[in-house]
């Protein structure tokens, strides 16, 4: 009898994903969900699409970070906030 076992990481971030966020602030589509961020300057990063569910992001710089569309639930982080930090680029020379 053969038996095989999986182990599936519930609200695991993806290694990869959490590297790029780190390496270039360039990080569409992420899976961060669980990730610890905290502290993190994340001023200016692209999480366009992310799933930062669960994420801890207490204390963590957003300062113009791309948002849009992000999954939130469990970060802390209101929607008050959110559309607070949330700004869209300068326009070119300006």
């Amino acid at each position: 009898m053969l038996l095989l076992v999986f182990s599936v990481g519930i609200g695991a971030y993806d290694e990869d994903d959490l590297k790029k966020l780190k390496a270039n602030k360039d990080c569409l589509k992420c899976d961060l969900s669980g990730a610890y961020l905290a502290g993190e300057n994340l001023s200016y990063a692209n999480l366009s699409f992310a799933d930062l569910t669960d994420a801890n992001l207490d204390s963590a710089n957003l300062e113009r970070t791309n948002l849009t569309k992000e999954k939130l639930e469990g970060t802390g982080k209101d929607t008050q906030v959110v559309h607070f930090i949330v700004h869209p680029p300068p326009p070119p020379g300006g």
